[in-house]
């Protein structure tokens, strides 16, 4: 009878545990089959650097078809005050899983995203200091990809040691300017993630025109490429090895009258029309860029709103395996020499300008 009552308390006690089981089996499927369906980003490439904003260098990173410039004096700015003027910085890449469009007509192909220390995070802001004041500074971003790419800002999930971020939502579009299977972005100061989309109408890039272009400071024109521009918009200018970023908001100031829209060139020339600049240094390439035709040191790009000088972002490429230097172009009637040596960064085979204020002529030259 001891043995019967013992055994009728084990009974009772497994068909208990066993429920339980049961139970948690249960959950276990349900938690693994809602952790199949978040959506998930695989990181499948990255590049790291450390920025130091007292560099007057810019940084270049590349990952793919992906090129991001880190402007000097880019400080890392949290939403609790803290302000990190030296930091890591990475640009990642990821494949993309269980991510849906965020609108009809939208196809998701790929991600990207920033990262500071190692975080993806809307807390922090990159900046840069204006007259005592953070502002926000965004790194220059250009991707190879057609006219009917653009991309969406994506907040809300959690990276994890392995690299892969897990969960969150489309946050908002994001605006692109393009220009002939180039698109570049001016406008990403947050270390977060961007999904590219590809979409059923190609987006428009600045219209190209012909121009005659003239004879300058003893400079006889081979080629141009001319595009009609709207400068409050902005416009990427796509000529040979040369890329050339009109920020939005830029005007001309002809010394006359301010220009929003004008006519954007990029004149090339031979390089027998200048002379060696010295330092076992060779011409490689002449060029200018022209405002309506005009290749001159009297007009000068302002930003529209706060009236300073904003350059046009100028992107080459150039050789790999020689020294590179940039020199501006210039002189009087007769006496036409190098005028001033160009602030430049190159790095893989990329060279990185972000001096040019004005359409007047430049060598690059390798030695």
């Amino acid at each position: 009878m001891s043995l019967s009552s013992s055994y009728s308390s084990l009974s009772a006690s497994y068909s208990n545990i066993s429920s339980s089981y049961n139970a948690l089996q249960s959950n276990y499927t349900k938690i693994k089959a809602q952790v199949n369906l978040e959506p998930m980003f695989v990181e499948n490439g990255i590049e790291t650097v450390t920025i130091n904003s007292s560099s007057k260098l810019p940084y270049l990173l590349k990952v793919g078809s992906i090129e991001v410039t880190v402007k000097p004096g880019t400080m890392a700015e949290f939403n609790n005050g803290t302000l990190m003027k030296s930091f890591q910085f990475s640009l990642v890449t990821f494949s993309l899983k269980n991510v849906n469009s965020p609108e009809k007509g939208l196809t998701p192909t790929y991600a990207f995203a920033f990262m500071v220390n190692g975080k993806i995070t809307p807390e922090i802001t990159l900046v840069h200091n204006v007259s005592g004041k953070l502002v926000p500074y965004a790194p220059i971003t250009i991707v190879s990809a057609s006219d009917n790419t653009t991309s969406w800002t994506w907040l809300g999930g959690k990276l994890y040691s392995n690299g892969t971020y897990i969960g969150g939502k489309y946050a908002f579009a994001d605006k692109w300017l393009y220009g002939n299977n180039t698109i570049v972005n001016t406008l990403f100061v947050k270390p977060v993630i961007w999904i590219f989309e590809t979409q059923s109408e190609s987006a428009l890039s600045p219209k190209q025109i012909s121009l005659q272009q003239s004879q300058v400071f003893g400079l006889t024109p081979i080629t141009s490429y001319t595009y009609m521009v709207n400068g409050t918009e902005g416009a990427v200018i796509n000529a040979g090895n040369i890329l050339v970023v009109i920020q939005p908001d830029t005007m001309i100031d002809t010394g006359k009258a301010n220009l929003t829209t004008f006519n954007f060139s990029v004149v090339f020339y031979p390089v027998y029309n200048v002379s060696t600049p010295g330092g076992g240094y060779v011409p490689f390439e002449v060029f200018a860029f022209a405002i309506n035709g005009n290749v001159t040191f009297d007009y000068t790009s302002l930003n529209q709103m706060s009236g300073k000088p904003q350059p046009f972002l100028t992107i080459m490429n150039v050789p790999t395996s020689s020294p590179v230097e940039m020199l501006t172009w210039g002189g009087t009637s007769g006496n036409y020499q190098y005028v001033l040596h160009d602030p430049i960064f190159v790095y893989d085979g990329t060279l990185v300008n972000y001096s040019f204020v004005k359409p007047v002529p430049w060598v690059v030259a390798i030695e």
